[in-house]
């Protein structure tokens, strides 16, 4: 989701209230936020998503400035949006850096809007910060999402900490294995899906990844073609070998021919803070799930992923048969459409789900978000639209139980959104026009979740082969 979209559409009415550092006094001025970042060059935006976050120590924003030989007319605001509105009271608020000129602390809002905020800035910690650049009056541009890694860190980028390019990661030299040895050549044409791969040889964790991730990478180019997926590695500690070339000629895929300077630039991009972390794009560069790696412990053939027809559909069903209570919810971060059934009610979810294809369509081109060409529908015309990824679930009972509707009538119908949870369907009567009224009532916000995006039963039920504890990645420090 665009900035500007967020700004103006879904927090158009979105207030804040004034506070002071030091003494975390309130004010009773309450602006809105568009005010505020029209206010300010560069605006520090901090999520807090735990009731009981220690906020990290972070350097003061004269020292922020000083290191980087900046000098603003002014220092950035801090706007705070606090989950559980408890920043002003909270002690840690005291390591925020008091330099930075005003504090704001966003007012309650619906449970939509929240979830909009946190996929906008792609928060997936409990402390997030992201960095908000004021172009001109009513045009805003998202510069970083992973402040919090860079404020914890000894030595800063340059300031401003703009990270928003990713093109140029596509276009460097890379080194491929060829006939069992290393050349350098750059990738074309793109593929259209591409996975950046950040990992550390030196850990286990990740050298047993490269493992599976070598399986998935073979098959998916066997099976759709070799224009239609390639991996660009970033090896953060390619230096450290001498026999770096033996290493990397022992992984098919393409490796950046990165400087330190340029994997860290990177890993701010992205937001990424540990490793292996595996990240899907599309052909425009933009993120389909930072979370590759449960896409290939869900699908290690790599059978199911639409490779060769991946688009942003409003239209078409994702052919995805991989629907695991225990990363389904991990993978897909736009809201999803999912009709379960039997085997025999197929036929009858395909014609719902070609209505409701139809709807997001007609929607989309009255909102002026298409070009004629709904396969060149990019990502943030697709959120931008409020639509929905669809999908179809056949004959599996698993994901229901896990989720606590084993005993629900099929065929049921539910959106589901990892950020805010599950609203189930919940008329007897399942038409076309029925079910794009329940779109239409999700999507301005009048229902509530039923269920939290959570299974009941997490990834410790997951086979041998699927999903590894997060506790096992390793995360990346700054250097």
């Amino acid at each position: 989701m665009t900035l500007n979209f967020l700004v103006k559409e879904i927090l158009s009415d979105c207030r804040v209230q004034k506070f002071h550092g030091p003494s975390r006094s309130t004010t009773n001025d309450t602006p809105l936020l568009k005010d505020i970042l029209d206010k300010h060059q560069y605006t520090f935006f901090v999520m807090i998503d735990y009731p009981t976050i220690q906020l990290v120590p972070m350097k003061s924003c004269d020292e922020i400035l000083e290191d980087n030989n900046y000098k603003p007319k002014e220092p950035p605001a801090v706007v705070i949006y606090d989950k559980f509105q408890n920043c002003i009271k909270d002690p840690s608020l005291s390591k925020f850096p008091q330099s930075l000129s005003e504090f704001y602390a966003v007012c309650p809002t619906t449970i939509h809007q929240e979830a909009a905020v946190l996929r906008t800035f792609s928060v997936s910690k409990e402390l997030s910060i992201g960095l908000i650049e004021r172009i001109t009056e009513d045009d805003y541009q998202l510069i970083n999402v992973a402040c919090h890694n860079i404020l914890k860190s000894d030595s800063l980028p340059a300031w401003p900490w703009k990270f928003c390019d990713t093109d140029w990661i596509f276009n460097q030299n890379v080194i491929k294995p060829v006939n069992g040895k290393l050349k350098k050549m750059v990738v074309s044409p793109q593929p259209t899906i591409k996975a950046l791969y950040l990992f550390n040889f030196m850990i286990p964790f990740c050298r047993n990844f490269s493992t599976q991730l070598t399986t998935f990478y073979e098959k998916a180019r066997e099976s759709y073609g070799e224009d239609s997926f390639e991996i660009f590695g970033c090896m953060f500690d390619l230096e450290n070998y001498r026999n770096h070339e033996e290493i990397l000629t022992g992984m098919p895929w393409c490796t950046l021919d990165c400087t330190k300077e340029q994997m860290e630039r990177i890993k701010h991009t992205f937001g990424v803070s540990e490793v292996p972390s595996l990240l899907l794009l599309d052909e425009n560069n933009e993120v389909i799930t930072k979370q590759g790696r449960h896409v290939v412990f869900a699908d290690p053939e790599a059978e199911n992923f639409p490779f060769k027809s991946w688009s942003w559909s409003v239209d078409r069903p994702i052919e995805w048969k991989a629907i695991r209570p225990w990363n389904f919810y991990r993978i897909w971060d736009v809201p999803s459409f999912v009709i379960f059934g039997d085997a025999e009610d197929e036929n009858y979810i395909d014609s719902l789900l070609a209505s409701i294809g139809e709807f997001q369509d007609s929607s989309l081109v009255s909102n002026g978000n298409s070009n004629g060409k709904r396969k060149n529908v990019s990502k943030t015309q697709f959120i931008c639209n409020r639509s929905l990824l669809l999908f179809k679930c056949i004959e599996d009972d698993e994901f229901l139980t896990n989720y606590g509707l084993g005993e629900m009538l099929i065929p049921l119908v539910l959106i589901f959104d990892p950020r805010v949870g599950i609203t189930i369907f919940k008329q007897e009567e399942i038409s076309p026009e029925v079910l794009t009224d329940f779109i239409s009532n999700y999507n301005n916000g009048t229902l509530q979740p039923d269920y939290s995006p959570l299974p009941f039963i997490c990834s410790s039920l997951a086979p041998s082969d699927g999903p590894v504890s997060d506790m096992q990645a390793h995360h990346l420090e700054s250097r």
